[in-house]
């Protein structure tokens, strides 16, 4: 059976919330990178408050649901090697073809462009092959725990990561990041192992995650508008939250949204699973450290509605345009340039030397 049949196949819960998750982290972009916020009304400011701060949450949900697949799944080193070669092919063209068009690019965003999982440019990604890359090491370990072992583990990460995290100032490093794939890795590995199958009534935790989500927003809003040190403080508290997806409302509000979808059974949709094709495509082509600048101020002209009264559908309109246009080059890359990259001599040598080095610890 071919990769399309098998997506045509897939239960389509979990592509309906990878298109969610999509679009929250679109939007969640948008509203950070696109405009000069003392230009927007203030039902526009609400309403890129409302839409846009979930992105964070989302990155946690996208992470999740690949996580839930590669617990189970055997280590491909094909696709770590397709994944890599989608983020060599977008950081390089979109680079070379911006220079073409006389746009400045600095000298050190060319060099990192040839080099995007050492330079981890579009943080994602490298560090999600990085997570494929030690997933055999993981599985083996979590294969050789009992669940008593494993919850002490998780109850263990939850305090050295997420309590820490809610109570700390922010960090945000490349390691601290790897560290939470990591624990992500055995937190949804256990639920999936454990606790899935037991649950039965899941709209509780869809209204839990909402709750949590609307809390948050809500006394964002009400802080950002009140004077006074206290409001101040309460408006970064729920600022860094909403960033950091180790803290313990960004982490808890994703995981009730996933347990609810992960049992959500609305069969196969060839239309959703249609649609949630190549959505790691369109976060690596507008995420391009040198484009997305230009993406939304010169391609999207964001300045120039950023103060239109239409401003919440015009906003609407770029989100679901920046889904669908770079879904599209996706499915292009993937039927016309990724073939010259599997069927090259060096993907071929590369394979075979992972293969070799991860023989021991897959034949075991």
């Amino acid at each position: 059976m071919n990769s399309n049949n098998k997506l045509s196949n897939r239960k389509s819960n979990f592509e309906l919330l990878r298109i969610i998750a999509m679009l929250l982290i679109i939007m969640g972009h948008i509203s950070g990178q696109a405009f000069d916020s003392t230009r927007i009304t203030e039902s526009g400011k609400i309403f890129v408050t409302i839409m846009g701060s979930g992105s964070r949450i989302a990155v946690n949900l996208f992470l999740m649901i690949g996580i839930w697949f590669m617990v189970d799944a055997e280590f491909r080193v094909e696709q770590i090697l397709k994944l890599y070669g989608g983020l060599w092919f977008y950081s390089v063209s979109i680079t070379l073809i911006l220079i073409c068009f006389g746009f400045d690019i600095g000298t050190k965003d060319i060099i990192s462009c040839f080099f995007p999982y050492l330079r981890c440019w579009m943080w994602f990604v490298p560090l999600y092959i990085s997570l494929l890359l030690l997933s055999p090491f993981l599985k083996k370990a979590f294969d050789h725990l009992n669940k008593g072992a494993l919850r002490l583990l998780l109850g263990l990460g939850f305090f050295l990561i997420c309590v820490v995290s809610t109570v700390s100032k922010f960090m945000d490093t490349k390691l601290c990041a790897l560290l939470w794939f990591i624990y992500m890795y055995y937190t949804i590995g256990y639920y999936k192992k454990f606790v899935a199958g037991e649950i039965k009534k899941t709209k509780r935790f869809l209204l839990f995650g909402v709750l949590i989500y609307s809390i948050l927003i809500i006394s964002g809003i009400i802080c950002s508008r009140l004077s006074g040190e206290i409001f101040n403080y309460g408006r970064r508290i729920v600022s860094q939250y909403l960033s950091d997806y180790k803290s313990i409302p960004n982490f808890m509000c994703a995981l009730c949204i996933f347990v609810f979808f992960s049992k959500l059974d609305i069969g196969s949709s060839s239309i959703i699973n249609g649609i949630s094709k190549n959505t790691l495509d369109v976060y690596m082509i507008h995420q391009q450290t040198p484009f997305y600048p230009i993406l939304w101020t010169v391609v999207c002209r964001s300045h120039s509605w950023q103060s239109s009264k239409y401003f919440c559908f015009v906003f609407l309109g770029v989100t679901i345009a920046v889904y669908i246009v770079f879904s599209l080059i996706g499915r292009i890359r993937v039927r016309f340039i990724e073939p010259f990259w599997v069927k090259s001599k060096l993907f071929d040598k590369i394979s075979t030397l992972i293969k070799k080095a991860y023989g021991s610890i897959l034949n075991t």
